[in-house]
């Protein structure tokens, strides 16, 4: 599974892409001050979440619509890739797997500190929301 806004207040914004880089709705991204990347284990500000697909044949930086949370409202649902969530968890700073891009959670990394886990839903599903480090 990817990410998904489920709840609070988010904005769509446009960004331009990298070149020949896959762009798939769900996948989380930050921004290098020109271009929006997938995210990864050691990204530690995420931007949002993509809304509109790139596919990597595209060799164009066209901009793509990204959803960004307007404040610390701003929900998402995410699998848990590594680690074993409980409701006692709630409130952690954890990091983003280690797979390219990263479409899951390490709920056991603290290394970047980039999502908080907000509400625990299952071991495998929980509520997160974006730490705001840079913006």
């Amino acid at each position: 599974m990817s990410f998904k806004p489920l709840g609070g207040s988010w904005t769509s914004k446009y960004y331009a892409t990298k070149t020949a880089v896959l762009y798939s709705p769900g996948m989380v991204v930050y921004s290098d001050g020109t271009n929006i990347i997938p995210a990864v284990a050691a990204t530690e500000d995420i931007l949002g979440i993509v809304d509109e697909e790139k596919l990597a044949a595209d060799t164009s930086t066209k901009r793509i619509k990204i959803l960004v949370p307007r404040d610390s409202s701003a929900l998402m649902e995410g699998d848990v890739g590594t680690g074993t969530p409980t409701a006692a968890n709630e409130g952690i700073l954890c990091d983003l797997d280690d797979t390219y891009p990263s479409t899951k959670v390490d709920v056991s990394s603290t290394t970047e500190s980039c999502l908080r886990l907000e509400k625990f839903i299952s071991s495998t599903v929980c509520l997160f929301s974006i730490v705001p480090t840079k913006r």
